[in-house]
């Protein structure tokens, strides 16, 4: 495999912005928006902050493009859900729902994956480095789609607390993903999910998406101060 500073990585990433905006045109000023920052240290493939930076791990986007036969034609659509995926996370607010919930971080995070995996925007690619996409989907936990974090949330909370009793454990929710019935595969995925709101229409239990200049109100108001991925982030 290529060194990843041979890579012209940042190129990539850009212009996977550039794909995710042209294909889905409503969500293009949070795309935008959002500042973006290579980070060799990031142990997530990307992460975003509570201020609405997006963070990819350089070795991370590497692997990718050799897991897509280095055909940049294949990795780009994949980087460009990274993007949704990652700006998603910020505009549906889903690091204060989670306080507001007082939610275990490791279920939320499954959750919040499945309020956005569940709808893939056209010409978007779910990132993959074998047969497996690394996404977390609702129906992996045969669950239904269109339902919002917190209902997904209280579905896994509900099966950590079904394994406890039939095992007589006496253990807090947060420490123990597997609680919630997670197979390897989807441990592996939770933490290959490229992460961290918006959805082309609204649906039913859903947050309606924002559009026009509403979403850009929404955008530079979410824009603070400094704010680092390996404080508050999102993966």
């Amino acid at each position: 495999m290529q060194r990843e500073d041979a890579l012209p990585i940042e190129e990539w990433v850009r212009a996977a912005r550039v794909y995710a905006a042209e294909r889905v045109g409503w969500f293009a000023p949070a795309l935008y928006a959002a500042p973006l920052q290579l980070a060799d240290a990031l142990p997530h493939p990307a992460a975003i902050d509570r201020y609405g930076r997006v963070y990819f791990s350089p070795r991370w986007v590497a692997q990718l493009y050799e897991a897509c036969g280095r055909d940049r034609h294949r990795l780009v659509p994949q980087l460009a859900q990274i993007w949704y995926h990652e700006v998603a996370h910020w505009l549906r607010a889903h690091g204060e729902r989670a306080e507001t919930l007082g939610a275990d971080a490791v279920l939320w995070n499954l959750a919040a994956d499945m309020e956005i995996n569940d709808y893939l925007p056209e010409g978007l690619a779910y990132p993959s480095l074998g047969d497996e996409p690394l996404v977390v989907l609702p129906r992996q936990f045969q669950l239904p789609d269109g339902e919002v974090a917190e209902w997904y949330y209280q579905r896994l909370v509900e099966r950590a607390q079904q394994v406890q009793l039939a095992t007589g454990t006496i253990v807090g929710v947060a420490p123990h993903a597997q609680q919630a019935n997670l197979s390897h595969r989807d441990a592996l995925a939770v933490r290959g999910q490229a992460c961290s709101r918006f959805e082309p229409a609204p649906v039913a239990g859903r947050v309606p998406p924002v559009r026009g200049d509403a979403q850009r109100t929404t955008v530079r108001r979410r824009l603070r101060a400094d704010c680092e991925w390996n404080a508050s982030g999102w993966r």
